[in-house]
């Protein structure tokens, strides 16, 4: 395992010096490269997604290699949907009981009827080889809404399709997690666009998929209040989740006859000093006791050490260069706090489904970062004739001159050595002062002559 963490460093950093070395050669030829139908392109992505989902799931369901753990149990549940109606299994805990007294998992009754018309084990792999591939539809409408662009849009849609967690999640069979992403981005789109219809669908729908999304939910909208974005919707589905919780909660106990034990006591124990504890102590450890939770980050060793790379390396910057919009770094708390801290391993593993919730969280980041970055550079395009003006007028200052200028114009003034800030010099006594009228400040300039102007853009000042 170490051999292949290094490998993947070693490689990443000889890719990276590679862009960085023919970094102006690649700009060049894809500029050559025209993107003439973007739906197309994401369409064959899709299909690229689904067939290797599909291919690689009923191979090893027909080659024996797939067994209970996950998939025996929703092939026989399925049947027991297909002939009596019900969700029950007798091989999830070997004794007939209803998956709903595991998990509140309402959403595979919408699978039902393609199964009922197709009832066979590949059609539960073919689902969620499609359930994979749909979280295009979001990425690409949330691209749209904040336009950052085709070229933009395919990168993203392109690294989501790569994404080792993403295909590497369908490894243990099937799970209702596979419905998380594009059900969270798709209620992440609505809410940004103010659908309020499609809002609430999609809520719901997220909602059943099992009983611990609400985490997603609640971290979703903290997010929005810290954010001060879209506050009260932040409230309302703070609220909702607690709501939901407790009511799923009381159903799982309804339907497994009060004999189910809360999951969270096995896959949080370390995050508990009673393991009878449930959620309510888990949060209160990660409140009261945030050091011992990061202890908690190293259990697992190489493994956990292998999925934080796997996780983060193959996105790198663009997780992290959203500027000061530190509240977007709250979605990311799912990740640590979920996959991370925990001592369950299969949470820290791209080989299961836990990684659905954190994928949808870390695309929405992705976009919102890169929408930052094209505003930029946008705004540089579009003020292209402003620029060069600027430019033109910097050019008239000596570079041996001292200097006084506005801050804004002082990175491009550096190379003169006798240079200061006209908003914090006590008196200007320069030889020369430049001027950004772009903003309207007046400077006392008694002693200096104008000697060029571009009205509403730049006034040199010469002593």
């Amino acid at each position: 395992q170490s051999k292949n963490i290094f490998l993947l460093c070693v490689l990443s950093i000889l890719v990276i010096s590679a862009y960085w070395y023919m970094k102006e050669e690649i700009k060049e030829e894809l500029k050559k490269i025209k993107i003439a139908n973007i739906k197309l392109c994401l369409i064959l992505i899709g299909l690229f997604i689904i067939m290797t989902v599909c291919g690689v799931g009923i191979a090893r369901y027909k080659a024996y290699a797939i067994g209970t753990y996950d998939f025996g149990i929703f092939a026989q549940m399925f049947e027991y949907m297909r002939q009596k109606g019900t969700m029950e299994t007798t091989i999830e805990k070997q004794y007939l009981m209803s998956h709903l007294g595991r998990h509140f998992s309402l959403i595979f009754y919408l699978l039902y009827p393609i199964y009922y018309i197709f009832p066979h084990p590949e059609t539960l792999l073919i689902a969620q080889g499609i359930m994979i591939a749909l979280p295009i539809i979001p990425i690409y409408l949330l691209c749209k809404h904040y336009d950052i662009g085709n070229y933009n849009m395919f990168a993203i849609v392109v690294i989501y399709a790569l994404y080792p967690a993403v295909i590497g999640g369908t490894l243990y069979g099937i799970h209702e997690n596979s419905f998380l992403t594009f059900l969270l981005l798709m209620l992440i789109w609505a809410v940004e666009t103010n659908r309020r219809k499609s809002e609430v669908i999609f809520l719901i729908l997220t909602l059943m998929i099992k009983e611990d999304v609400v985490i997603y939910i609640f971290i979703l909208g903290i997010y929005y209040i810290v954010s001060k974005n879209k506050v009260k919707t932040g409230f309302v589905f703070a609220i909702i989740s607690c709501i939901w919780f407790a009511f799923a909660m009381t159903m799982i106990n309804y339907f497994s006859m009060g004999t189910s034990k809360d999951i969270n006591n096995t896959l949080f124990e370390n995050l508990m000093y009673d393991k009878n504890g449930g959620i309510s102590q888990i949060i209160e450890t990660i409140l009261s006791n945030p050091g011992y939770v990061i202890t908690q980050f190293e259990v697992g060793g190489k493994e956990k050490i292998q999925y934080i790379i796997y996780m983060i390396m193959p996105i790198g910057l663009l997780l992290f260069n959203g500027g000061k919009k530190y509240s977007r770094y709250i979605l990311l708390l799912p990740f640590l706090f979920i996959n991370v801290a925990s001592a369950y391993i299969y949470f820290y593993s791209i080989r299961a489904h836990y990684n659905y919730g954190t994928i949808a969280f870390i695309m929405f980041i992705i976009i919102l970062n890169i929408s930052s970055c094209y505003k930029n550079i946008s705004m540089v395009a579009e003020n292209g004739t402003t620029i060069e003006k600027m430019d033109k007028g910097i050019e008239k200052v000596p570079l041996n001159a001292s200097v006084t200028a506005y801050g804004l114009l002082i990175p491009h003034l550096s190379k003169n050595l006798q240079l200061y800030d006209i908003d914090y010099v006590k008196t200007i006594n320069t030889e020369y002062v430049v001027i950004d009228e772009r903003v309207n400040k007046q400077y006392p300039l008694k002693d200096y002559k104008l000697i060029y102007e571009d009205k509403g853009v730049i006034a040199i000042y010469k002593k």
